[in-house]
């Protein structure tokens, strides 16, 4: 880390350039919450469902038969 800029400031610039794939993810994760609770799933369950579902992120995902 360049120790001339503060670490407050490159959080804040993490954060600036985070924060359009965060708004591109909402709409998707409310959509599959309300689809999924909408067909039984308790909503625990989805909110599991989401905190580990890596299929986005590329690599290896789960596979459930």
């Amino acid at each position: 880390m360049d120790e001339t800029v503060p670490r407050r400031r490159h959080f804040a610039q993490g954060f600036r350039y985070g924060l359009p794939v965060t708004l591109g993810y909402l709409p998707v994760s409310f959509a599959f919450a309300v689809a999924a609770v909408a067909n039984g799933i308790p909503w625990p369950v989805v909110v599991l469902i989401s905190m580990t579902n890596f299929t986005s992120a590329g690599g290896r995902r789960p596979v459930l038969t």
